[in-house]
């Protein structure tokens, strides 16, 4: 099994700014993510991904969120 811990402050920014990108073009919400730890583990059944993030949003953003939850 091979793990990778991402511990960069610029691997962590760019992979923030895909997250963000995703959740603006899949559910349509504005969203600052902060990604604290990223740890990566890969074998012969697949990969695991661990995050340790932050989010902060508009209060109308999280009744969006929370709207989509509940359909």
């Amino acid at each position: 099994m091979d793990e990778v811990k991402i511990s960069t402050g610029f691997m962590k920014s760019l992979i923030a700014k895909a997250v963000r990108k995703v959740i603006k073009d899949k559910i349509g919400i504005t969203v600052d993510i902060t990604l604290n730890d990223i740890y990566v583990s890969h074998d012969d059944k697949g990969a695991h991904v661990r995050l340790n993030a932050a989010a902060d949003m508009s209060q109308s953003e999280f009744a969006k969120i929370t709207a989509t939850i509940m359909d």
